[in-house]
């Protein structure tokens, strides 16, 4: 019988009658002690032909025979059962004491010996028998409550340091008596410097007297405390903790300890204070701002949008934008959330939707995919910038963008057919200069055409796309190359090549292949264009072998220099390739190439 088993029998022993287990030689003796037992409704007998080995009992009544011959056994499970009392009473005639020689003379306080409890005279004396076994009974009560005891503080202990949660326990005065490692990681203070002193070690100053008060009230009389406190660490940081007291009563109900539990909730205080700052903004902003579901009903809008739609926020959670807009630009809209959901990438498009009281209102939206706790796309998030004032200034300034540019080309066009004819005919003196005026009047009409790309990229909305690049890098080596036949341009390129970007990024492969060509100081200009596949972020170099790139046009190429810092047209068709890229979510890098000439290089991203 283990220590284990003896401690399981403690809910049982109070619920069920004792086991009392006989071992007599005599068959009187025998009967009599039979008959005892059966007088008694609180006993049980054991059945006395069961192995002592294994025996299940709670009193051995036993004669000197069965202790020599089982002496051994006996001893070996009193000593199992320890420290729980599994007590042998000894039923010994008053005259034979050779039976002492068993247990070698080792007697205390002149009964108990190392296996025997109590000693009992014959012949058998029903109420001396009577009173030394329920002595002997109640004794292993108390062990069995006593171990069970400790075995539940043993568990307790466990469970408390094991416990993530900070846990200190206090006596009634509030004095620490014991706290737990959480406790020591929580504070920063250890189990020696916390002990003796009393909670307010912790004191952060930022509670209320009022709070302490009302604590201390509520646990002495007896009542469980729970709520937030702010509290502070060793070092002096302080944290945010949801801490539970609650008292531990003696048998009058009288608290005389108090056991407390904190749990450090400073990550979510500060959550929640950012997410009360967020949220004002949201509403302070004067853009429509909405977070929907995968079936794209509203989640959470702000007060913006239901000045356009015509509804309050209740009548707009569950709803989708069907509600208040027309459906043609509804269905666009579901349509880009779709897009959004299943590239998992934010898109920007612009709308101009019909509402209840107005119309004619234009938006250029960002819709972002909103991931949720699990890390899955549970929907969309929405920003929409009412832009039509803005594209109404837009528009004015296109109509007087064309005319002007349209006028200018044609005047330009004009001088250079003039320019052209006195080159030809005029005296030698002059064929120099007309030939400048010439020259002149076509380079301003490529930068014309140049600013018309810019203005057409920047005033239209950049659709995203799947580029094949392969295919753009073949097409635009080909073109030029019947453009610019001096020129030698070899290509390194990989099967397949599938990068995300603008519909424009074609034109930006031309501006920076043809750059390389029109200004190298060379008569047959030699440039290497590599495309690289690689599974982080495809790569396009365009390595030359001319006289370099000015310092102005590599801040215009890689830093996106201000239009009105730009000294000549060269600049306009790099400034457009910065835009291009940028737009495409990718990034352009200079570096010197080797022996002379430089290498751009265009990262994408899938």
């Amino acid at each position: 019988m283990t220590f284990q088993h003896e401690a399981d029998k403690q809910q049982e022993s109070k619920s069920s009658d004792a086991a009392i287990f006989p071992l007599l030689s005599g068959e009187g003796n025998q009967r009599l002690l039979l008959e005892w037992i059966a007088d008694h409704e609180e006993y049980t007998l054991v059945d006395p032909e069961k192995p002592v080995e294994t025996a299940d009992f709670d009193c051995c009544i036993l004669d000197g025979q069965a202790l020599e011959t089982h002496g051994e056994t006996l001893r070996e499970r009193k000593q199992e059962a320890e420290p729980i009392l599994l007590p042998f009473l000894l039923l010994l005639p008053e005259a034979d004491l050779s039976v002492l020689e068993v247990d070698r003379g080792e007697i205390a306080d002149g009964v108990v010996f190392d296996t025997i409890d109590e000693v009992v005279s014959l012949p058998i004396k029903k109420v001396e028998l009577e009173w030394r076994a329920e002595a002997l009974l109640r004794l292993r009560e108390q062990s069995l409550e006593l171990a069970a005891g400790k075995r539940k503080l043993r568990q307790f202990k466990r469970a408390t340091e094991a416990a993530g949660h900070a846990v200190y326990i206090t006596d009634a005065e509030g004095r620490i008596e014991y706290v737990n490692p959480a406790f020591e990681e929580m504070t920063g203070y250890s189990e020696t410097e916390a002990v003796g002193e009393t909670p307010r070690l912790l004191d952060a100053e930022e509670m209320s007297t009022e709070y302490f008060d009302r604590l201390w009230e509520t646990i002495s009389n007896g009542e469980t405390w729970e709520e937030d406190i702010v509290n502070q660490r060793k070092d002096g940081d302080v944290y945010h903790a949801f801490q539970t007291i609650a008292p531990i009563n003696d048998e009058t109900g009288t608290p005389e300890r108090f056991v407390a539990i904190q749990s450090d909730i400073t990550q979510r205080i500060e959550a929640e204070q950012r997410l009360r700052l967020f949220r004002d903004i949201v509403e302070r902003v004067d853009d429509p701002i909405m977070l929907q579901d995968r079936d794209g009903k509203f989640r959470l809008v702000n007060e913006a949008l239901t000045e356009f739609a015509a509804m309050t926020q209740a009548e707009l959670i569950g709803e989708t934008e069907s509600a208040f807009m027309d459906s043609e630009s509804a269905a666009r809209i579901e349509e880009r959330k779709q897009q959004v959901l299943d590239q998992e990438q934010a898109i920007r498009y612009t709308i101009s939707p019909t509402f209840p009281t107005m119309d004619g209102e234009t938006f250029s939206t960002i819709r972002y995919p909103y991931y949720g706790e699990t890390g899955d796309v549970e929907g969309t998030i929405a920003i929409c910038r009412n832009v039509t004032d803005l594209k109404s200034r837009e528009s004015q300034l296109q109509v007087i963008d064309r005319v002007l540019r349209h006028n200018l080309r044609n005047d330009m066009t004009t001088i250079g057919m003039f320019a052209e004819q006195i080159e030809e005919s005029a005296p030698d003196s002059l064929v120099e200069d007309a030939r400048r005026i010439r020259v002149t009047s076509e380079k301003i009409n490529r930068t014309i055409e140049k600013e018309r790309k810019i203005t057409k990229f920047l005033t239209e909305d950049p659709k995203e796309t799947s580029v094949d690049m392969v295919r753009v890098v073949e097409t635009v080596v080909d073109r030029l190359a019947k453009r610019y036949p001096d020129a030698v341009v070899s290509c390194e390129l990989p099967d397949s090549c599938q990068v995300h970007a603008t519909v424009h990024i074609e034109q930006a492969f031309v501006e920076l292949l043809e750059n390389a060509i029109v200004h190298s100081d060379r008569d047959s200009p030699t440039v290497d264009v590599r495309l690289t596949d690689h599974p982080d972020a495809p790569t396009l170099t365009v390595a030359d072998d001319g006289p370099g790139v000015p310092e102005m046009d590599r801040k215009v190429l890689t830093q996106g220099t201000e239009i009105e810092q730009l000294y000549h047209g060269s600049g306009l068709g790099l400034w457009l390739v910065h835009l291009i890229v940028t737009h495409s979510g990718g990034t352009v890098s200079f570096s010197e190439n080797e022996p002379r000439g430089s290498v751009v290089t265009v990262q994408f991203r899938f």
